[in-house]
């Protein structure tokens, strides 16, 4: 799934920063697909101040349809994770 790194995604980050995590390679694995500045960093290296949200009344504002949303397996991984900290 193409993850959308934005201020909506921080929560996620900061998951995979848990040095609690026992999830293998999920670290290393789980990449930014946009914005372009960001795209093939590690989501658990991207710093607060890149994840930033903008305001959809700003002029020049892309379409936002391809936002974050949780799916099954990501629900489960995370699920494993809580289970096994």
């Amino acid at each position: 799934n193409p993850f959308i790194c934005d201020c909506r995604i921080a929560w996620f980050r900061d998951l995979l920063r848990d040095k609690k995590s026992n999830v293998v390679n999920m670290q290393q694995e789980t990449r930014c697909e946009a914005p372009p500045q960001l795209k093939g960093k590690t989501i658990a290296s991207v710093s607060e101040e890149d994840l930033v949200c903008v305001d959809k009344s700003s002029p020049g504002m892309e379409d936002s349809s391809h936002r974050f949303l949780p799916c099954p397996s990501l629900l489960l991984l995370l699920l494993l994770t809580l289970l096994y900290t």
